[in-house]
C-alpha cells in the first residue's frame, strides 16, 4: 500500500530515458519524511531489485521537485534543503544546501539551478535575493532583483531574470548586466523601448504593424531572441577572447546600435571602420591585451556619449544615466 511504500509527490525522468527519479511522502503520525530514490532501466538496473539503484531518506522535509540537470547530474527541491545528486548509473548523493528561508521559486538550466527568496539582507534595497548553485551545489553568485519578474532562464552561462517592465543579463562570475525597462519619452530620437529594445528593432523582427503596447507586452521568448540574434552574436561576442570587451560591446551595440559599437573598436584596434564585424576585425581584437583594449574602447565609449550629448542638447538629462551605466559595467568587471 502507499501508507508502506510511501505517497508518490513528484518524478523526473533524464535526458537518456533510463534513469527516473522519484520522491516519495512517508506520514506516520505526527511525523513524517521524505524519500528519493533512482531507478536505472537500462542494462545495469536490471541486476538490481525493481530496477532501484539508490535511495536517499529525509526526515521532516518534503520533497516536491525533482529534475535532471544533465544525464549525470540531478537536483531536488525541498522545504529546507536543496539536494544535488551526480552519477549516470547509480546517482549519489553529492551535496545538502540547507535552506533557512521560505523558497520562493527555483528555475532550472543544464548546469545551473537559481533559488529565489524575499531579500532580508538589510544593507541591500531589493525585493529578491536569487541565489545561483552550480550543478554540484556550489553557489556561484547572487542577485539582488528590485522589480517583478516572470521568468529565469539561463542561456550558456548566462542568467536572465525576464520581467513586463525590466530584465537583467549576467555571466557567471557577476560580470555582465544589462538592465531597461518600458520607455516612450519624446526626448529620445529612439522612440519607445523596452528592456533596450527599440520599436524599430521589434518591428523589424516581428512585423511592421506592432506598436508600442505590442512592445510593452513583448515576451521573455522575442526579448531573448532579439537580444542574442540582433546583438550579442551580431557583434559575434562568443568569437571574443577577453569577456569584458565583449560585454562593452555589446552594451555599446545595445544602446547605440551595432555599426556604431563596432565601428568604434574598429577605430581603437586600427582596421577600417565599415561597421562590420569581420574575421579582420575579430582577429585585432583577440591580438589586443584585453585589460588595456576595455579600457581605450571605455574611454571611446565615454566619448561617443558625450558628442551625442554635445550635438543633441535636449540630452543632456540622460547624461547622468549614460555615466551610471557604463561605469557600473566597468565596476562589474574590473571591481
Amino acid at each position: 500500500t502507499m501508507a508502506n511504500s510511501g505517497y508518490p509527490i513528484d518524478i523526473a525522468i533524464s535526458p537518456t530515458g533510463y534513469l527516473v527519479e522519484v520522491s516519495y511522502l512517508f506520514v506516520g503520525g505526527t511525523q513524517f519524511s521524505t524519500s528519493v530514490a533512482f531507478y536505472n532501466f537500462g542494462a545495469v538496473g536490471q541486476n538490481s531489485t525493481d530496477n532501484l539503484v539508490s535511495e536517499y531518506s529525509y526526515a521532516d522535509a518534503v520533497v516536491p521537485e525533482l529534475k535532471f540537470l544533465s544525464s549525470s547530474k540531478a537536483c531536488a527541491v525541498a522545504d529546507n534543503r536543496l539536494m544535488f545528486y551526480g552519477g549516470d548509473q547509480y546517482p549519489e548523493s553529492k551535496m545538502d544546501v540547507m535552506i533557512n528561508e521560505e523558497i520562493k521559486g527555483v528555475y532550472f538550466g543544464e548546469s545551473h539551478v537559481a533559488v529565489v527568496f524575499n531579500n532580508t539582507d538589510t544593507d541591500v534595497e531589493a525585493r529578491y535575493k536569487i541565489n545561483i548553485y552550480d550543478a554540484s551545489g556550489s553557489l556561484k553568485d547572487t542577485i539582488y532583483y528590485a522589480d517583478s519578474f516572470t521568468d529565469i532562464f539561463f542561456d550558456g552561462k548566462r542568467v536572465v531574470v525576464y520581467g513586463p517592465d525590466k530584465c537583467l543579463i549576467r555571466s557567471s562570475g557577476s560580470m555582465d548586466k544589462f538592465e531597461g525597462g518600458f520607455a516612450n519619452d519624446p526626448d529620445d530620437l529612439g522612440g519607445a523601448t523596452n528592456s533596450g529594445i527599440t520599436l524599430a528593432t521589434f518591428q523589424h523582427y516581428y512585423g511592421i504593424d506592432k506598436d508600442a503596447d505590442d512592445l510593452r507586452r513583448m515576451t521573455e521568448n522575442q526579448w531573448k531572441h532579439i537580444f542574442l540574434d540582433g546583438f550579442w552574436e551580431k557583434c559575434k561576442c562568443d568569437s571574443i577572447i577577453d569577456l569584458s570587451v565583449a560585454y562593452l560591446l555589446c552594451d555599446f551595440a545595445w544602446h547605440s546600435g551595432v555599426k556604431n559599437a563596432v565601428k568604434s573598436i574598429q577605430g581603437v584596434v586600427g582596421v577600417t571602420q565599415d561597421g562590420i564585424m569581420g574575421p579582420q576585425t575579430l582577429k585585432a581584437i583577440n591580438a589586443q591585451n584585453g585589460e588595456r583594449l576595455f579600457y581605450r574602447y571605455f574611454k571611446a565609449r565615454q566619448d561617443f556619449l558625450y558628442d551625442i550629448i554635445r550635438r543633441r542638447p535636449s540630452y543632456k538629462k540622460y547624461e547622468l544615466g549614460f555615466m551610471r551605466r557604463l561605469f557600473e559595467l566597468y565596476s562589474l568587471c574590473y571591481d
